[in-house]
């Protein structure tokens, strides 16, 4: 999956991971700033699941985002 946002693309797409994660704030969305690590382990450490888990979550997610299907 791709995880390569521009500023532009990243913002619009923030909201989305608001919607699937609803615990995030801005601020967390500011520091995972389009990478999928980052976002790894903010679920982790915000949600308190294993890293296997938030891998799981992460995956289901892009399954249904098509921004971040292959081209």
């Amino acid at each position: 999956m791709s995880w390569d946002f521009s500023d532009e693309s990243w913002n619009t797409f923030k909201p989305k991971l608001k919607m699937r994660w609803g615990k995030l704030s801005n601020a967390h969305l500011d520091e995972i700033g389009g990478k999928r690590e980052k976002l790894l382990q903010v679920l982790k450490e915000t949600y308190g699941v294993t890293e296997e888990e938030a891998d799981n979550q992460i995956k289901s997610f892009e399954a249904y985002s098509k921004e971040l299907r292959p081209q």
